[in-house]
């Protein structure tokens, strides 16, 4: 009698359907965001094979001299605080699986030994299932769904807003570059001036007064060379924070000059315009309202009921009559 219904607890407990969500590919996604933006490519590094592609592309990159389209496609694939953040489209993609997923049964089972000996022991069980959880499973779903939308257009937010750091170090870094290469050849105007002011003094042809504003140009060009290259070094430190570079790899060149700017400027009502249609963060913010409305909903739909269990139960009492049926609870 024990063997029998140990298997009939058994048999219940697998005869309950438990649904998974179809398995997606949200962070494809937010490649194509990017890559319909930007024209560059991203990649997930959940995987050491994935790692060390990204390592050959970058080490590839870093042979040339670095443009603007290379650093920014560096800093897609190696910035380490981007990988980081891709983990909440992973975080927020389990939410789903989790939110679809029918909840186990509970499985209670007890027994009591007679105080005299002649009696049977007595055996009791039941196998429930909260049924109010697979009513909220649809709510639960588009909750989910809404946040996983949510983290997808965070993340591409994150992305592009990464690439426009990238390409403000950049064209700083090389704005820097080019003014450094000026104030050079300044300074060698001024050191020839300085060369010349110092014969015309000796000779007596030029006062006192413009020697000391010739020495005067000469040491300001040198303080002014001085603070470029400071600034120089403290934007190229940037730019490889960005890039997630280090060691030897940060030993790259960038060559030619800050491009013109176009004539095509556009008014501020328009890029105001263009903001609001087009930022990702925007739409993300307003998928998580989305979603705090439905949790809302939710909650008010089941708050006076949050539990309702439906089951079987059985008893074998101590004459060896066995007893059986079905079982309620509501919390």
């Amino acid at each position: 009698m024990k063997i029998n219904h140990l298997l009939v607890l058994a048999l219940a407990a697998t005869t309950v359907p438990t649904t998974h969500a179809a398995p997606a590919a949200p962070f494809q996604k937010v490649q194509k965001k990017i890559g319909d933006r930007t024209g560059e490519s991203v990649q997930w590094e959940n995987e050491m094979v994935a790692r060390d592609q990204t390592a050959s592309i970058v080490t590839k990159l870093l042979r040339r001299p670095l443009t603007v389209s290379s650093a920014v496609q560096i800093a897609l694939l190696n910035n380490r605080s981007l990988q980081a953040t891709f983990g909440d489209i992973g975080i927020a993609q389990a939410d789903v699986i989790e939110a679809v997923t029918v909840p186990n049964p509970s499985v209670d089972f007890d027994v009591q030994f007679p105080v005299v000996a002649s009696q049977l022991n007595r055996y009791g069980w039941m196998v429930a299932q909260d049924f109010v959880q697979i009513l909220m499973i649809p709510l639960k779903k588009k909750i989910a769904t809404e946040q996983l939308e949510a983290a997808e257009l965070r993340v591409a937010a994150e992305a592009l807003e990464l690439v426009a750091n990238v390409k403000i170090a950049y064209f700083t870094y090389q704005g820097e570059q080019q003014l450094l290469s000026r104030l050079k050849v300044v300074q060698e105007t001024n050191s020839a001036a300085l060369d010349l002011s110092q014969k015309q003094f000796q000779a007596g042809n030029i006062t006192d007064f413009a020697l000391l504003q010739s020495q005067s140009a000469y040491s300001q060009g040198r303080l002014d060379i001085a603070m470029a290259e400071t600034n120089l070094r403290s934007q190229r430190e940037q730019l490889n924070r960005l890039l997630g570079l280090w060691g030897a790899a940060t030993d790259w060149d960038i060559g030619g000059d800050v491009p013109t700017i176009s004539d095509a400027a556009s008014t501020p009502k328009r890029l105001e315009s263009l903001a609001v249609a087009q930022r990702l963060d925007l739409r993300a913010a307003h998928r998580n309202l989305t979603s705090l409305v439905a949790a809302l909903g939710m909650t008010k739909t089941y708050r006076w009921v949050p539990v309702v269990e439906l089951g079987f139960t059985g008893e074998r009492d101590i004459d060896g009559a066995l007893n059986a049926g079905p079982s309620f609870r509501v919390e």
